[in-house]
C-alpha cells in the first residue's frame, strides 16, 4: 500500500496526534541520537515519569526573569 502523506495545518491537531502517539514508537527511532551523542529528552527516552518531571522542568523554566536564567543556566 503507498504511503498516506498527512497534512497538519495547525497546531492542535498536531498536538492531537502526538498525544494520541505512543510514546515508545516516538522514541525508538531516535535511540542513535540517544546512544551516539547521550542525548535524552522525551524524543528519545520513552519513559513516561522521566517525560512528565522533563516537562515541569521546562515549564519552570518559561517562568524564569533574567538574573534567574542567569544564575541557573549560564556558567
Amino acid at each position: 500500500a503507498p504511503l498516506k502523506i498527512l497534512y497538519i495545518t495547525n497546531p492542535y491537531e498536531a498536538k492531537k496526534i502526538l498525544n494520541d502517539c505512543d510514546a515508545v514508537s516516538r522514541a525508538i527511532p531516535n535511540q542513535r541520537l540517544r546512544q551516539s551523542f547521550e542525548i535524552s529528552n522525551p524524543f528519545t527516552n520513552p519513559n513516561e515519569q522521566y517525560r512528565q518531571e522533563f516537562r515541569k522542568k521546562i515549564h519552570k523554566s518559561f517562568t524564569l526573569r533574567e538574573d534567574e536564567w542567569k544564575k541557573k543556566f549560564v556558567r
